[in-house]
């Protein structure tokens, strides 16, 4: 009998949470796996929901019937995330006003399924507009000369909070501006992958990851890196 299937007594309290009404018409951002929303009732904050009719789902052979069958298969991006953002806040770290992650606040009932709330990164305290996107910075006249600068930032920041970075595709990295600063904060793609997270806890490890992640975006934004130094190359012609 499957859990779904159960009666229980007559008197049994209802403590059914509300569902939050969500459209996903209108993402902020949409992945292989989930797509993130405005959330309805917090301007302030973001709602990361499931694809229902994802092609991993219906796929034939080994990976579909996993992802169909363990939860632990399905929910990877989640459970890494969740874990990554339960190690920084047991260090202190998750109040942090320079932390290069958007942070996690819970989970939400919606009508498309269970969602993980999240910090909605802004252009700026004063503007509730979602922020830009790499890609679009690096298409910009204006933003594209000070990207490398602000990238080598981020590394450096990654570095110092020891965040696992697992996909630095520029669609993950947003630009939010505060007290006239512009900051990249990763939204998406952290936490550590492997099944054995043994290496998330050597610092030296983590660094690696994070210029290997980086090193393979260079070539795909056109942006010149410094091997040695292991960043991208600054002081470009505007």
């Amino acid at each position: 009998m499957a859990w779904k299937d159960l009666e229980f007594p007559e008197g049994t309290r209802n403590r059914q949470m509300p569902r939050v009404q969500v459209d996903f018409s209108k993402p902020i951002g949409e992945g292989n796996e989930r797509r993130t929303l405005d959330h309805p009732e917090r301007p302030d904050r973001a709602l990361k929901v499931y694809h229902e009719r994802r092609p991993e789902m219906s796929a034939t052979g080994w990976r579909g019937w996993a992802m169909r069958n363990f939860l632990s298969v399905r929910n990877r991006r989640q459970r890494r995330e969740l874990e990554c953002f339960l190690d920084l806040h047991l260090r202190g770290l998750t109040s942090h006003p320079d932390l290069p992650i958007a942070r996690i606040l819970g989970f939400r009932q919606t009508n498309h399924g269970p969602a993980l709330e999240v910090e909605k990164i802004r252009r700026s305290p004063d503007d509730a507009t979602v922020a830009r996107t790499l890609r679009w910075l690096l298409e910009s006249e204006d933003y594209r000369p000070d990207m490398p600068a602000a990238l080598n930032n981020l590394m450096y920041r990654l570095e110092y909070f020891n965040i696992f970075v697992c996909d630095a595709n520029y669609e993950n990295i947003v630009m939010s501006q505060v007290d006239g600063i512009n900051e990249l904060i990763l939204v998406d793609g952290f936490g550590d992958y492997r099944l054995i997270r043994l290496f998330s806890h050597a610092p030296w490890m983590v660094r690696r990851n994070i210029r290997n992640a980086f090193m393979a975006q260079a070539d795909l934004w056109g942006l010149p890196w410094d091997a040695p130094s292991g960043r991208f190359k600054i002081n470009l012609p505007k």
